[in-house]
């Protein structure tokens, strides 16, 4: 089949093979056209393809630029999550540390507390073991003076400002 086609800029004779030939031939019955009809519309159809194929690509080269843009953030993410993971375990570690050292530091002035109150308690026996010594001493020391001497100590006082019986 031989088709000519009219254009205001361009007259062509195009030869078809029988494929192309049988697809323009039921393209022209459908359309109750002629060959010359079918085959611009063929040629438009195509350059409206092209556009839209050149539509398709520049959307496909942006979705894989998007995709790619979502992979290494999606990289970032699982860094920080990772890095996060390790963030909570520190913490776990450090208020574990810290709830050993408060417990340590309780254990330590408590027995600061017990200190202290022994040392009182020792200052106090050291006290009353002196007070016990002057006495005694000064009871051997009233036993072991004359009578003179105890009869004065009666009046006048003992020289270490205590009274015996």
């Amino acid at each position: 089949m031989r088709v000519c086609v009219n254009s205001v800029s361009m007259k062509t004779s195009v030869s078809l093979n029988q494929e192309l030939s049988a697809y323009v031939e039921g393209i022209s019955e459908a359309a109750g056209d002629n060959d010359a009809e079918a085959i611009r519309d063929a040629v438009r159809r195509a350059r409206d393809l092209d556009g839209r194929v050149d539509d398709l690509e520049a959307e496909r080269d942006g979705l894989v630029e998007e995709v790619a843009d979502l992979r290494a953030e999606v990289d970032r993410l699982e860094g920080a999550d990772d890095r996060a993971d390790e963030l909570g375990d520190r913490v776990e570690e450090l208020e574990a540390t810290v709830a050993d050292l408060e417990t340590d530091l309780e254990r330590v002035q408590n027995e600061k507390q017990q200190i202290l109150a022994q040392r009182d308690e020792n200052k106090e026996l050291r006290r009353y073991v002196e007070d016990k010594r002057s006495v005694a001493q000064a009871e051997q020391q009233y036993r072991q003076a004359s009578i003179l001497t105890r009869a004065k100590w009666k009046i006048t006082g003992m020289p270490s400002g205590e009274e015996g019986d």
